[in-house]
Parts: structure tokens; C-alpha cells; sequence
């Protein structure tokens, strides 16, 4: 506290001037610190999750209306030609890199490169020679596979890492007629999740022993992460 004092003319002023002290200073902003510490983590990971529902809910009504769109030009997308699975060694499990990725790659020409804005694509992922990369403007990619249906990795965040399943990469499906009468997928539509399940709780539990089901899970929840969510 500083106390000063003037005197004139038979009166006498007093002002009271009060402040913090450097110590208090420091310690305000320690706290602060240990606060915005303690805080920090929690805001980004909600505004991630925030951000990764933003673009799967863009990215599953991008592919919708572009199958929608395609449909009108090439028929019903059960009934677009896919050509099996080219193996190099079946008993090794072991694909033809070249031919599956020249498949995919006529598949994606002939019915969806006209319908999706895309910015970017690599005939070959760098990572994966047996697919192919799109990249969209907001930074996130996909990928196509020629399975038994046509196997999409969405990547909500692109490149960046972690690329892993259920945390940044979640899992589609586009399958002919043929394949859906077989009974996979269950839901009968030609884009979809892996499977469809009864209740909300099956698919969690699913999502926690195979990655590819979260997909699911998080459709139940409209493509939002909830606190439960596994991963």
C-alpha cells in the first residue's frame, strides 16, 4: 500500500493507492498456467471430435448424392460392374497390386469421378499399392479397394497421423446386388457401413474387437463421438 499525503491551504488530502505485488503476479499466472494446462487437452480433443463429425457427415451426403447423381446416368449402383478380386497366390492371400489397383481405378472413372469434387487424385496411395487416393478440399482423403465390394477408408484428417482405424479412418462400403443378397451388408443398400446391427450397444461392442464396426457405432450416434465411444 502507498500512502500519500499533501497539505496546502489548512486541508490535508489522502490517497489510498492499492496494488499486487510481483509475488502475487507470479503466482496468478502460475495457476493460470496449471489451469490452461489441465484445460487445454480436453478443449482440443472436443474440438476434434467436433471437426471429425463435421466432415463424416459431409463426406457420407458427398458420396450419397454422387452415387444418386451416377444412377441417374448408369442405373442403380447394385447393378454397376465390379470385377472380382485378381489374386496373385489365393492360398497366400496375396493380391495382384497392379491389376486390383487398375480396377478400382476404372471403377471410380466409369461411375463417380464426374459426381465427386475432389482436388486431388493418385491412381496409387503411396501407401497402399492395391488402392487408390482422392483428396477433398477440406484435407480429408479417401481411399478405394477392389474387395469383394468396393472397400472405402475415409480419413477425416487426411495424412496427418494417426491413421488409424477407428480414430481418424473409418470404414465403408460400396457393394453390387449380388453381394448384398449374399447378406453383407445387411442394411441392402448399396453404400453403407460394414454391417447393421439391432441395437446401439451390439455395435459398440463389435467396434471394440474390430475397428471396421465403429463405423457403425458412430452412425447410431448420427457420426458424433460420444464419451463412451471406444476409441
Amino acid at each position: 500500500m502507498i500512502i500519500t499525503e499533501f497539505q496546502g491551504g489548512g486541508a490535508e488530502c489522502k490517497f489510498n493507492l492499492k496494488g499486487f505485488t510481483l509475488a502475487e503476479v507470479l503466482i496468478t499466472l502460475g495457476v493460470i498456467g496449471i489451469v490452461a494446462a489441465l484445460t487445454l487437452p480436453t478443449i482440443m480433443q472436443h474440438y476434434k471430435k467436433q471437426e471429425a463429425t463435421a466432415r463424416l457427415k459431409k463426406f457420407v451426403s458427398t458420396m450419397e448424392q454422387a452415387i444418386m447423381l451416377s444412377e441417374l446416368d448408369n442405373g442403380p449402383a447394385g447393378d454397376w460392374e465390379k470385377q472380382d478380386i485378381v489374386w496373385e497366390d489365393r492360398d497366400e492371400n496375396k493380391v495382384d497390386s497392379a491389376a486390383q489397383n487398375g480396377l478400382v481405378n476404372k471403377f471410380y472413372v466409369r461411375y463417380l469421378k464426374k459426381y465427386l469434387k475432389t482436388v486431388k487424385v493418385d491412381e496409387v496411395d503411396t501407401t497402399d499399392p492395391d488402392r487408390m487416393k482422392i483428396y477433398f478440399a477440406d484435407g480429408s482423403t479417401t481411399t478405394f479397394y477392389n474387395g469383394s465390394c468396393i472397400d472405402i477408408t475415409y480419413d477425416v484428417n487426411g495424412d496427418k497421423k494417426p491413421n488409424d482405424r477407428a480414430k481418424d479412418q473409418f470404414s465403408f462400403l460400396l457393394c453390387s446386388s449380388k453381394y448384398i443378397d449374399a447378406g453383407h451388408p445387411v442394411s441392402k443398400k448399396a453404400f453403407g457401413t460394414f454391417d447393421e446391427f439391432e441395437t446401439r450397444e451390439e455395435a459398440k461392442s463389435q467396434c471394440k474387437n474390430r475397428t471396421a464396426y465403429c463405423t457403425n457405432l458412430l452412425q447410431f450416434d448420427n457420426w458424433e463421438f460420444k464419451d463412451d465411444y471406444p476409441w
